[in-house]
């Protein structure tokens, strides 16, 4: 898993704002089309994403600019645990994916954010 901007808003400023979402308001998965087809699904299904430290649920998009093996997310999406059957008004917590005591800059404190190894699977 690897960070992605989106060219529409700054992290999580201005995704309450439909015209700068364009009626998108959750962070897509973005993955290879082959990847894709080898999960057996299409963009616009819902997948689980697992890391070491939790899962999260996801929408993904077809994106054959992304390597085959990784997934492209925006951080600064989703709701509480409790709300992942809401991903598709939402978002997304990437971060939930990621331990920030275990895992980090140890002058910065910055965690790992990127090239995160993670698990894909169909819902």
């Amino acid at each position: 898993l690897v960070p992605r901007r989106s060219h529409h808003f700054l992290n999580s400023s201005g995704r309450s704002l439909e015209r700068l979402t364009r009626g998108r308001p959750y962070n897509p998965a973005y993955i290879h089309p082959d990847d894709m087809a080898e999960l057996g699904v299409q963009s616009g299904a819902s997948i689980v994403i697992r890391s070491a430290h939790d899962a999260v649920l996801a929408v993904v998009e077809s994106d054959d600019t992304v390597r085959r093996g990784v997934i492209a997310m925006t951080h600064a999406f989703g709701g509480q645990p409790d709300e992942d059957d809401r991903h598709r008004e939402l978002g997304t917590s990437v971060s939930r994916l990621m331990a920030t005591d275990l895992d980090f800059d140890p002058i910065s404190g910055i965690p790992r954010m990127g090239a995160l190894p993670v698990a894909v699977a169909p819902i």
